[in-house]
């Protein structure tokens, strides 16, 4: 899918006043400072074929040239940031960039950060997988909190270095 920019200064003639095109999509587009942060899939441009996930961070300072500066690709094929935005969380101000993924080993929530033009991937847990799929991050002060159906995880927000794992029933 194409992203366009648009002059909308007069709002009875709108105008498309640039567009990239490159190969995928993004699901959902997040501010993120002064660039907008994708999150979707690959695609092939022949074939239509989607492929692994990628997150990708657009250069929107020009709109007449909007440039995807960043990408990188996810080690998964699907999550449920794919189809609710809510499942992600994109922070520009504390730098995380937060989502389940189900890769070949289940349910993992990747946080990225984007440091000096690249994604920089801080953290690949792995959670519990049973019956419900969802799980979420969030952060509370100086903790980052990892929260699926079974389990609590929880780290620093500083390194993301592990502070421990609580156990839910049902």
């Amino acid at each position: 899918d194409p992203l366009f920019s648009a002059d909308l200064s007069d709002p009875k003639s709108p105008k498309i006043i640039g567009s990239l095109k490159i190969p995928g999509f993004s699901s959902y587009l997040f501010p993120y400072g002064d660039k907008l942060l994708g999150i979707g899939q690959n695609a092939d441009e022949q074939t239509g074929r989607t492929g692994l996930m990628k997150l990708s961070m657009f250069d929107i300072s020009d709109p007449a040239n909007v440039t995807e500066s960043s990408k990188t690709d996810i080690p998964a094929y699907y999550s449920e940031s794919l189809y609710n935005h809510k499942a992600t969380l994109a922070d520009y101000g504390k730098n995380i960039i937060g989502f389940p993924v189900y890769g070949d080993t289940g349910l993992e929530y990747f946080v990225y950060s984007y440091e000096n033009g690249k994604f920089v991937q801080k953290l690949n847990a792995q959670l519990e997988l049973k019956n419900e799929n969802d799980c979420r991050g969030l952060y509370i002060g100086k903790v980052f909190y990892i929260a699926a159906a079974y389990e609590l995880q929880y780290y620093d927000l500083e390194n993301l270095k592990p502070l421990g794992t609580l156990e839910l029933s049902d």
